[in-house]
């Protein structure tokens, strides 16, 4: 870093009064729920309104677990209150700065909570995207890192190598990290910063983000306000490495080495591709939950130009370039499934040819290098492990079934989230596109959910509750309403817990409006059932599982797999050693139609390691072959191949 810029950096940490101890104060309660702030509203509107899930909309509010009917939010001040325009926005930086973190904050945090009560959404919108931007910068960066590295942990993304990344700078706020061209200029920028703060989660490195958002702005400080979501979506996906595993756990012996590029060549690179006309996809008009999916490239730029020429297919047949990669069953046939042909670069693979997850690598990379978001999904299927791509297509529908092939249609896809670098269900992405084209009551219920949010961080917590049964008669699929409800339901810091009956029922209710959702109605059943088990309802939580189970195992085998897997984990904790191989034989009895493969894997392999674990080697093989009886995998699929190394490994 330049002498200069370092002065600057000094000066400007010096005279910024979030540095001098002033920062934002959060009760515990708030420390909690912030992320439920920070992420808004994940909502999936319904293009025909008919049928909808039963659920409360149109409802009273005593209908709903734990309602508090007659709980209103209170208006002091009868003067309406304007929405955020650039004049507004720029007089609240300047009285945040010049009042303090503190000070600054609270008056725009009045703003919105009056204008939420007034029932103007919209302007309500604005001045709550404003106040949840203070909010964050000031922060104190050390304290906000530990909060990080928690996440990280309850969610099973921390990485050893991720551990230096959580020392940060203690009394010191986050704002630091922001040049002070972008703490004025992103909030006389409504849209802009409603996009930012949207677009945040509580698992990115929140230093790193605003360092790298700086970093881009001071090189093209035109490009960087032309391409906002472009930037912002390179600086949440470049905030930390990816894992090694990334993109995919079959490549070259010496594996990948993170991103393929750095933030400003990547970001150079697209934004000249979308200014001469080359991009496929208008980068300009999408947002950053789209983007991320185009400057996730795990090749560098040269390949990206390479790939640009190498492949002229329009966006509508780009489904072809998956099958344009020649499929090499010598590999296959051979066991050599990992990369061993040279340099993994996508020349050598359009030469050489691949196996499916070459093809699907190749494909999306070629498309991340055309402007077009694209994503690797990894499955499983009737056949064995697949590999596919999906990428988004005219008139901004997603084609998730590129390369899938007919004989995976049932598998249950995974990509990897570049923003969190955990994994994506397909299903999950199916909710975060949905998202996109919300539709109006989707959008007055995360408006809704912002309400709660800062509600409930002033610990208001009657009237939090209130706005998030507010944002479920607007939208039933409301789905951080759901959570929100249900952590505070819960009970956090300062937050009375709900009894287990009220809070039973709402999972109840949630599991049903959710059910269009089987990964989310799951969740909500297995809430239920821990919650009955705890008080010692155990056979009335094992009913409402084998119920859930029996509701998807036709259209989602890997849930029903999932749920008979703990079902027979806890079983055998309490079957004498001479029940346990019939107990496992029921349970295979009832999935093995279901999904062969997904049979094998969650219920023949941990069952195996069961076994092998006490010592009992001869009942471990015993069981597997009687599982390859039932299962009756083909001569050369990858499943026979799978049980033969298995049972010889017995």
């Amino acid at each position: 870093m330049p002498d200069a810029v370092r002065s600057e950096e000094r000066e400007a940490r010096k005279n910024f009064p979030g540095n001098r101890l002033n920062l934002v104060p959060l009760a515990p309660a708030a420390l909690v729920l912030l992320v439920l702030v920070l992420c808004g509203c994940s909502t999936v509107p319904q293009k025909d309104p008919a049928p909808r899930p039963e659920g409360p909309r149109g409802a009273p509010e005593s209908a709903l677990p734990g309602a508090s009917s007659g709980t209103r939010i209170q208006i002091t001040d009868t003067a309406r209150i304007q929405p955020l325009d650039t004049v507004a926005a720029r007089r609240a930086v300047q009285a945040w700065e010049e009042r303090t973190c503190v000070g600054g904050l609270q008056e725009v945090t009045d703003k919105a909570l009056r204008a939420y009560a007034q029932g103007d959404l919209e302007a309500a919108h604005g001045w709550n995207c404003l106040a949840r931007f203070f909010l964050l910068l000031g922060q104190d960066e050390q304290e906000l890192l530990n909060g990080w590295r928690l996440s990280l942990e309850k969610n099973g993304l921390m990485r050893r190598e991720l551990a230096p990344l959580a020392r940060g700078r203690a009394g010191v706020s986050l704002a630091m990290r922001l040049s002070p061209e972008l703490r004025a200029g992103i909030p006389e920028r409504p849209d802009k910063l409603s996009s930012l703060v949207s677009s945040l989660s509580h698992v990115d490195h929140m230093p790193h983000v605003l360092k790298l958002l700086t970093t881009l702005h001071r090189a093209a400080p035109e490009d960087f306000w032309d391409y906002f979501n472009l930037a912002l979506a390179v600086a949440l996906v470049h905030d930390v490495p990816p894992p090694s595993t990334w993109p995919h756990a079959q490549g070259p012996a010496g594996g990948f080495h993170g991103l393929g590029s750095e933030p400003l060549e990547i970001f150079s690179y697209l934004v000249a591709q979308d200014r001469a006309g080359r991009s496929l996809q208008p980068l300009r008009k999408l947002g950053a939950g789209e983007l991320k999916f185009v400057v996730d490239s795990s090749v560098g730029v040269n390949q990206l130009r390479w790939a640009r020429l190498a492949v002229q297919v329009p966006l509508d047949d780009f489904a072809k370039v998956y099958s344009s990669i020649h499929y090499r069953n010598d590999r296959v046939s051979g066991g050599r499934l990992n990369w061993s042909e040279g340099a993994y670069t996508l020349p050598l693979i359009s030469a050489r040819g691949g196996i499916c997850v070459d093809q699907a690598l190749y494909a999306a990379e070629a498309g991340k290098a055309c402007g077009v978001p694209t994503l690797l999904f990894r499955g499983r299927g009737t056949s064995g492990r697949h590999a596919w791509f999906g990428f988004l297509g005219e008139g901004g529908r997603w084609h998730r079934d590129a390369g899938r092939g007919r004989e995976q249609r049932f598998a249950t896809g995974i990509a990897t989230d570049p923003q969190s670098w955990g994994e994506l269900t397909e299903q999950a992405f199916a909710i975060l596109d949905q998202a996109r084209l919300e539709t109006l009551p989707a959008r007055r219920a995360r408006f809704h959910m912002e309400g709660a949010g800062l509600l409930i961080i002033t610990k208001r917590q009657d009237e939090a509750r209130a706005a998030a049964r507010q944002a479920l008669a607007e939208d039933p699929l409301c789905i951080s309403a759901w959570e929100f409800l249900r952590t505070v339901h819960l009970g956090v810091s300062g937050i009375k817990a709900a009894s287990s009956v009220e809070y039973e029922a709402l999972c109840r209710q949630a599991a049903q409006a959710l059910e269009v959702y089987p990964d989310l109605a799951y969740n909500y059943t297995r809430y239920l059932a821990d919650s009955l088990r705890a008080r010692g309802e155990t056979a009335l939580a094992e009913a409402c599982l084998r119920e859930f189970g029996e509701s998807v195992r036709r259209r989602r085998s890997d849930l029903g797999l999932h749920q008979e897997y703990q079902a027979l984990a806890r079983e055998l904790s309490s079957l004498p050693p001479a029940d346990q191989a019939r107990a496992f034989e029921a349970a295979l009895r009832r999935q093995h139609k279901a999904s062969p493969i997904g049979t094998y894997d969650m219920l023949v392999v941990p069952f195996a390691h069961f076994l092998t674990s006490t010592g009992r080697v001869a009942e471990a093989r015993q069981a597997v072959l009687r599982a390859r009886e039932l299962l009756k995998p083909k001569a050369g699929t990858q499943l026979d191949t799978d049980f033969k190394k298995l049972i010889s490994a017995l």
